[in-house]
């Protein structure tokens, strides 16, 4: 994954530098031509890009209920899948990821800690390194709205 500005890429480990070819050796197959960037792991820009996707998560919800019209029912849990990588070697701090997908969802988080995590990215399933993939749990309809109450007797 990667990008918290719209932008997205695949983030790959650089595995080697190669001396004859005078070049970086990275975990993937790359085209000619592609475009490549690189980035350094650091706490400040995980945090931005967990508190981003929260936000927005909430944003939609808020949203939704707002508008009153039909909209897709809300989590009834979450399901974690974080890379080794993440958690307190990134954070300075235990249980963060799943910490804040509980604050911004009100809804049980369990998940694994994993070395390559699969989630979407440019349309398609793709396997990430050093992410966490949020997947929200929901019933595939909206509990109907409870009955109303019973009239008041008159005396």
């Amino acid at each position: 994954g990667g990008g918290g500005d719209d932008e997205q890429y695949l983030v790959r480990q650089v595995v080697g530098v190669s001396a004859n070819e005078q070049g970086l050796v990275v975990a993937d197959v790359l085209r000619p031509g592609q475009r490549v960037k690189l980035h350094v792991r650091d706490r400040e820009a995980a945090v931005k890009d967990v508190e981003t996707l929260m936000s927005n998560y909430k944003k939609k919800r808020l949203t939704a209920m707002m508008m009153g019209g039909p909209s897709t029912p809300p989590a009834a849990g979450v399901l974690l899948f974080s890379c080794l990588g993440r958690g307190r070697a990134l954070f300075n701090e235990a249980n963060y990821d799943s910490r804040m997908a509980h604050i911004s969802t009100g809804v049980p988080v369990a998940g694994v800690f994993c070395n390559g995590e699969i989630g979407p990215v440019l349309g398609s399933s793709r396997l990430l390194g050093f992410t966490s993939v949020f997947t929200l749990v929901r019933p595939k309809t909206a509990p109907p709205p409870p009955p109303p109450p019973p009239p008041t007797p008159v005396e």
